[in-house]
């Protein structure tokens, strides 16, 4: 009994962070296109950006593109929502493995 609440318990844990995931990139999805697109990653850096005081141009414009890129496997110009949750999922294992160190 212990295990199936325990089970139960992390699905649903899964799934609201999926459907967190899924609300996220639709509002980053200006359009709504199911695609985010570079202008679309830049409106949503840019307040990142404004907070850590990065003012160099330059180097707000190759933030972005280092950052649209790492997230764009498949190089089409385009973020799909497999892609975000992909990257999301590679960056929280990333961080449970640092807090692990």
């Amino acid at each position: 009994m212990k295990l199936k609440l325990i089970t139960l318990t992390a699905l649903l844990s899964l799934s609201s962070l999926a459907c967190a995931n899924q609300w996220y990139f639709n509002k980053l999805d200006v359009d709504q296109n199911g695609t985010i697109d570079v202008e679309e990653f830049k409106q949503n850096t840019k307040g990142w950006m404004d907070k850590k005081d990065i003012q160099d141009q330059a180097q707000r414009t190759k933030l972005n593109q280092n950052g649209f890129n790492k997230i764009d496997t498949n190089k089409d110009s385009k973020i799909s929502f497999e892609e975000y949750e992909a990257n999301k999922k590679k960056k929280n294992k990333n961080k449970k493995n640092k807090k692990k160190s």
